[in-house]
């Protein structure tokens, strides 16, 4: 089946220049010619790639918007500049790549079959996501970044490698560039005793900003994270991680299992992980600084 391209441009004659080339390539062409409606459009037809002209009015908008919600992140975006000022920005939205107008029809072709969706098309979480204030808010206000192991959270990772029946298991919290564990079971050093990764090396970063299970069977030949350095350092070959959210909504972390084979994970295996999953995440509650101070008010206001 050919992928499908969502061309975002406003001018008639450039975007059937821009159809004609695409469709000619062996792609499947939806038009838009708004970038408002681009967005909802985007998200009920999930195309492959995004193309946006960014002479559109509200194109940047736009760019921001499909950088901020996890079912549109994943799409690859590709965009058209006439100035490296604007090229830069699109960049650091987190646009895949910018062609200069005029468009070359090889340039486009290429670019586009270089980009064009796949299960690996995003190798990393995109930062709008990840360093969102709400959620970094989230995170630092249970107060467990950078403290000590305890005995309580351990129980889980115990738990998880015991259950699913894995060397590794994780306590993952995804700040904006690294994932902290506040409990592990079974990494090898120097990981256990750094308790940390950079996202270089996270497979839970993806967990945090899809919220939602992420399931990797064979970690050499997922196209997501077969160049992830946790695969060659770390010796993650398989991986199953369900999302730590807060009651506010906002995607924390990872409770994780990772094999250092190639594993099929069952519905029951990834089932328990979210259970557990969601009975950690009301004990981080309770147990963060916030809640804590409520209780003891409550007790002396009884006393």
């Amino acid at each position: 089946m050919a992928a499908k391209i969502l061309l975002v441009a406003s001018d008639p004659a450039e975007a059937l220049f821009l159809s004609e080339t695409l469709v000619q390539g062996g792609y499947r062409v939806i038009p838009s010619d708004d970038a408002i409606t681009a967005l909802p459009l985007t998200r009920r037809e999930a195309p492959d790639l995004v193309l946006v002209d960014l002479t559109l009015t509200g194109a940047m908008m736009l760019l921001s918007r499909l950088s901020f919600f996890p079912d549109t992140a994943t799409i690859p975006t590709l965009a058209l500049a006439d100035s490296q000022l604007v090229a830069g920005e699109a960049m650091r939205m987190g646009t895949r790549a910018v062609l200069s107008k005029p468009i070359v029809t090889p340039d486009l072709l290429a670019a586009v079959s270089d980009h064009v969706m796949s299960p690996g098309a995003l190798t990393a979480a995109p930062p709008t996501l990840l360093a969102h204030p709400p959620r970094l808010d989230a995170l630092r206000n249970l107060g467990v970044l950078d403290t000590p192991p305890e005995e309580i959270y351990d129980r889980f990772t115990r738990l998880v490698s015991h259950i699913v029946d894995v060397p590794v298991a994780l306590i993952s919290l995804v700040d904006g560039n690294r994932q902290f564990f506040k409990s592990q079971v079974g990494l090898r050093e120097p990981w256990a005793t750094m308790r940390q990764t950079p996202l270089s090396h996270s497979f839970c970063q993806f967990t945090a900003t899809f919220r939602q299970p992420v399931v990797i069977n064979d970690a050499t030949e997922h196209p997501l994270v077969a160049h992830n350095l946790a695969v060659s350092e770390m010796d993650v070959a398989a991986y199953a991680g369900v999302p730590l959210i807060t009651s506010s909504g906002e995607a924390v972390g990872s409770l994780c299992a990772i094999d250092a084979k190639p594993r099929e994970w069952s519905d029951d295996e990834v089932a328990a992980l979210t259970d557990l999953g969601a009975i950690l995440m009301e004990l981080l509650e309770l147990r963060s600084p916030g809640r804590a101070k409520d209780s003891e008010s409550r007790r002396s206001e009884v006393a």
